[in-house]
């Protein structure tokens, strides 16, 4: 009781020490009621202390633990969970450059014939001294016939024969050294005689990573990939961003999280146009793609096959006021790995 009372006096003496002081400039007249809380009383926690979830964007990776985002003044301490913010992979790492090749099998030549000279084609460039000294990896997809019954019952088109590759340089210097390598040159100008360059689609991309769970994956995986046509007259801005809400509608379910390994959106970018000019190639006519990675091709079905998934995809993806599905190109493909040193 005793200690009470000379608690209050003492308070009371502060509170007038505290007034009778000239106010700091920008202080509030009413600064001298501010007073230090008693040992019985309790600071309350500002709200920017609070960590929330977080949210799923087109810059942000996710893992299959993270939650949505809710703002902290509607969160119960009960609730409150800590995440790390996470972390790009090596695969889609800013500082990388990503290098990607379209190449629709062109007339003439088989499916078949022209994977296995392609292939071939990609092994002599990865012996060559220059691209031993600049190219990180090379992988190339091979086109499957595995999910052509799954992705047509989306009302989808069959996809066109494809072969699709991806490069990983350092930096972009590291790609126009390449490029301007003589031996480089010849075997672009070999690929040229079986058709290479008919109708292919090379460009360097801004990758983002929607998901990554690749930790608790096996080696072998499967792969799925998008190829998203933007109409001509129609703003590749907005047509990136209908693509990126589609994948973030079919992100929030439930099954895509526990199907899916990870999901990367590749976004055009013109870096490299003018050295795949000086090659004699094509650039990229204007598109987006989306690549996903599963455990088998089953679970790839099992998504799409899923009932409330394929209502969503057909619905989103063929919609009339805002296509995306025109001239497209959707198959799963097996990767082959012809050159890593990053992984």
């Amino acid at each position: 009781m005793q200690c009470a009372v000379v608690w209050r006096k003492r308070r009371k003496a502060l509170s007038r020490r505290l007034c009778a002081r000239k106010p700091d400039r920008g202080s509030s007249d009413n600064a001298c009621l501010s007073v230090p809380p008693t040992p019985f009383q309790s600071q309350p926690t500002p709200l920017n202390s609070v960590r929330s979830h977080w949210i799923p964007s087109p810059h942000n990776r996710l893992s299959k633990t993270s939650s949505i985002q809710v703002k902290p003044w509607e969160m119960k301490h009960s609730s409150i969970q800590t995440l790390e913010p996470p972390t790009m992979s090596a695969s889609a790492r800013k500082d990388h450059c990503n290098f990607l090749t379209i190449h629709p099998v062109p007339s003439g030549i088989s499916k078949e014939e022209y994977e296995r000279k392609h292939s071939t084609w990609l092994d002599a460039v990865a012996q060559t001294p220059v691209a031993q000294r600049n190219m990180l990896k090379i992988t190339t997809f091979i086109q499957q016939d595995t999910l052509t019954e799954s992705i047509g019952r989306l009302d989808l088109p069959t996809a066109s024969p494809t072969v699709v590759t991806h490069i990983v340089f350092e930096d972009v210097e590291n790609f126009k050294v390449v490029a301007r390598d003589a031996t480089f040159k010849a075997l672009v100008d070999q690929a040229k005689e079986f058709g290479y360059h008919k109708g292919a689609s090379l460009f360097t991309a801004d990758v983002v990573t929607k998901l990554d769970d690749v930790e608790s994956g096996s080696q072998e995986r499967k792969h799925a990939i998008g190829i998203f046509k933007i109409p001509p007259g129609l703003p590749k801005d907005k047509f990136e961003q209908k693509v990126d809400s589609l994948i973030d509608g079919a992100m929030v379910m439930p099954l895509a999280r526990e199907k899916l390994l990870n999901y990367t959106i590749w976004y055009q970018n013109s870096e490299v146009d003018t050295e795949v000019e000086g090659l004699r190639l094509q650039t990229a006519a204007p598109l987006v793609v989306a690549m996903a990675e599963f455990e088998t091709f089953n679970h790839v079905a099992e998504l799409i096959g899923d009932p409330a998934m394929a209502q969503y995809l057909t619905t989103t993806m063929t919609a009339k006021e805002f296509p995306l599905h025109l001239d497209g190109d959707f198959f799963g493909v097996e990767a082959i790995v012809k050159l890593n040193k990053i992984d």
